[in-house]
């Protein structure tokens, strides 16, 4: 770091102060971001992280991905001028969003369903035709 301070003080041309800012910059970034960078689950995120938070769940896909995305942006442009264009655009692109969460967790929660509601069925008919079958060898009725 100490070099890259000393380039600071040596400028010819143009090019010179594009390298010296440059450096600066770097200086600045390595310095602030572990003091003043926001802590995300334990990890410091910094102005040159983008996007969003990746989510865990089984439910949250592409989709609910690129809806999110068009509600931040949306939300975002009615934040920088209030109008009631921007205002019906960001409501319209949240409903979509929370519409797109609210399907996905359907088709999960039905697929879920649908695992551990097989497996007492089964497990009934094997019931019901071994005892069918000991009632008909046993000729009981």
């Amino acid at each position: 770091m100490h070099s890259s301070i000393q380039s600071l003080n040596v400028i010819n041309s143009s090019n010179d102060i594009d390298k010296s800012l440059e450096d600066f910059s770097d200086i600045m970034t390595k310095v602030c971001d572990p003091i003043f960078g926001k802590k995300v689950n334990g990890s410091i995120n910094t102005a040159q992280d983008s996007g969003y938070k990746e989510s865990n769940n089984a439910w949250f896909d592409q989709e609910c991905k690129e809806k999110r995305e068009l509600f931040y942006l949306s939300l975002n442009k009615y934040r920088q001028c209030n109008n009631d264009e921007n205002r019906m655009n960001m409501c319209t692109c949240r409903s979509a969003f929370k519409n797109a969460i609210k399907a996905q967790k359907i088709v999960i929660s039905k697929k879920e369903y649908r695992k551990t509601s097989e497996r007492p069925i089964i497990k009934c008919q094997v019931i019901l035709e071994t005892t069918e079958k000991l009632v008909s060898d046993k000729n009981l009725f």
